[in-house]
């Protein structure tokens, strides 16, 4: 990893450790931003419900990855470093605001799979046909976040909230790609109280996110690169690096994502949250969105090589209880989505100008996908102390559904994929005369079942056709890391001070490790263990 980027992430700590000129008292950020669901919801407008002190966080980590237990398209060697401040606080009487931004730079050997920054949720994939070709890929992302909610009258708000991404992902050896990926969200949203019990809130919900995808070569001309144009469970067609195509050498192909959405809040709240007795707050959220989008460029005169189209459902549900010593919330959600991914047919022609254009014929289905993925949490801070817990304990379940269908009339495959993550945390809050000890245990185990792949025929395929090619090695592997039972352990130390009055620090260790013990298709995995260290530095004010 560049020194120079070490140095950008501690030159923007000093800065803003500098900077601090607030009381030095111990803050949770985490614990703080938690005390209300509206703090975190897509409607900026909650942001009016802020009831804290103007809070602050600041810092700069550095983090090691080794071990070859991952994902198809991750890193058995990987470093990270990053740098993130955030904040809440309060303009005026009448006006909240949330803002953050955060640089995060990435480097990692022996990488293979997709080549897209971020795989999930994908209508299709472009991965490498082989695993000859393994090579270091570095990817550097900026993000930025700005919201902010203004009572209107009487408690009627409107907010408006601003999520942009910018990221630079590449690979460094033959077949190389360059990515630039650029991702926004907006969200616009009212809030008004209905009576003295209940908030009713709506926001429309935009997002476009575009990557383009250039490929080059820089090493022997005379070699073939290939890459599978997988249409679902790494089946597809096969495609030689070229003029044409997917991995078109003459222009930079770009993928395009839109979706318009709106989601409904309301929440009910017992009491009075200045009030010294028991409050219970009962958040919920709902969302729905359409999602359309197409690779390619779309234009007569250029080719666009295929189209999605998805619709996306959400449900978050938060119950909160304040009491005099402790904080307890229980979280649900659910998320679905069901997408439908077409492949372009068409014929270039010359104009009477002389000009080349694209005529489009019916599209062809490639695939159907279905994500459903859920979550349920509780999380208890107990023995509350000059607005810290002694102790927090957090238990959750995940789990996640996926099943796919690719088409390459008359072959398809199908896969079914189900995956459940158990987790659960205990920290220990230690006051140390000006300082802070904080101790955090861990563990977690995850499991799945299913199938890796199934294939049949819709039809008796003709003598001429052949099945579609596939990368089973890149589809075991991702089965495995998706369904062999594996078990997490973690511990974090963390030490809080202050550098002098008006300057709280703290200094992180965080060490993780995963492994597989009976993994299937041992012979297609690089490992079965991973272990993870991370550095932090920083502050909260």
């Amino acid at each position: 990893m560049a020194v120079h980027s070490y140095h950008r992430y501690m030159l923007l700590a000093v800065l803003l450790l500098a900077t601090t000129g607030m009381q030095a008292q111990h803050r949770d950020f985490a614990f703080e931003r938690d005390s209300s669901a509206w703090l975190t919801s897509a409607n900026a407008a909650g942001l009016t419900r802020m009831t804290g002190r103007n809070i602050s966080t600041a810092d700069v980590s550095m983090q090691i990855q080794r071990g070859a237990w991952t994902d198809y398209s991750q890193s058995p060697h990987a470093d990270e470093a990053a740098a993130s401040v955030e904040s809440f606080f309060r303009l005026s009487s009448r006006v909240a605001a949330y803002g953050s931004m955060s640089l995060n730079t990435f480097s990692g050997k022996r990488m293979g799979g997709s080549v897209f920054t971020n795989p999930m949720r994908m209508p299709f994939d472009i991965v490498e046909d082989s695993l000859t070709n393994l090579g270091r890929k570095h990817r550097d992302t900026y993000r930025l976040t700005g919201a902010v909610g203004a009572d209107l009258w009487r408690g009627l708000a409107a907010g408006l909230r601003i999520d942009y991404t910018s990221a630079n992902y590449a690979k460094y050896k033959d077949l190389r790609h360059k990515n630039l990926l650029m991702d926004m969200q907006v969200s616009a949203g009212l809030l008004m109280p209905v009576g003295p019990h209940f908030d009713l809130g709506a926001a429309y919900l935009y997002r476009r996110s575009t990557e383009s995808l250039d490929f080059r070569t820089y090493g022997r001309y005379d070699k073939n690169y290939n890459s599978l144009i997988a249409y679902g469970v790494f089946m597809g067609k096969v495609e030689q690096f070229g003029t044409e195509g997917y991995t078109n050498k003459n222009h930079s192909m770009p993928f395009v994502d839109e979706q318009h959405g709106a989601s409904l809040q309301i929440t009910f709240k017992s009491a009075n949250p200045h009030s010294s007795r028991s409050q219970v707050e009962w958040h919920h959220e709902a969302a729905i969105a359409r999602r359309r989008g197409y690779y390619g460029r779309r234009s007569p005169y250029t080719v666009r090589l295929s189209a999605h189209e998805s619709m996306r459902y959400a449900y978050h549900t938060r119950l909160t209880l304040h009491t005099v010593g402790s904080r307890h919330l229980l979280d649900f959600s659910v998320e679905a989505e069901n997408l439908e991914n077409h492949a372009s047919t068409n014929r270039e022609t010359i104009n009477d100008a002389g000009s080349n254009y694209y005529e489009y014929y019916d599209p062809v289905k490639t695939a159907n996908k279905l994500w459903v993925e859920g979550r349920a949490a509780y999380t208890g801070h107990l023995g509350l102390h000059n607005g810290l817990p002694t102790w927090t304990v957090t238990a959750a379940l995940e789990w996640s559904h996926r099943r796919q269908t690719a088409y390459a009339y008359p072959f398809v495959r199908r896969q079914r994929v189900d995956n459940r993550r158990w987790h659960t945390a205990l920290q220990r809050n230690i006051p140390l005369r000006s300082s802070l000890l904080s101790l955090q245990l861990r563990g977690g185990w995850q499991e799945g079942s299913g199938q890796p792949f199934s294939d049949g025929t819709l039809a008796t395929p003709s003598d001429k056709q052949s099945p579609p090619l596939t990368t089973d090695t890149w589809s075991l592997r991702e089965y495995e890391w998706l369904t062999t039972g594996q078990y997490h352990l973690g511990v974090t130390a963390k030490v809080a001070f202050p550098v002098r009055p008006a300057l709280p620090a703290y200094i992180s260790i965080s060490a993780d490790h995963c492994r597989a013990p009976h993994p299937g298709h041992r012979d297609q995995l690089a490992g079965t263990d991973r272990t993870t260290a991370t550095l932090a530095v920083g502050c909260t004010f």
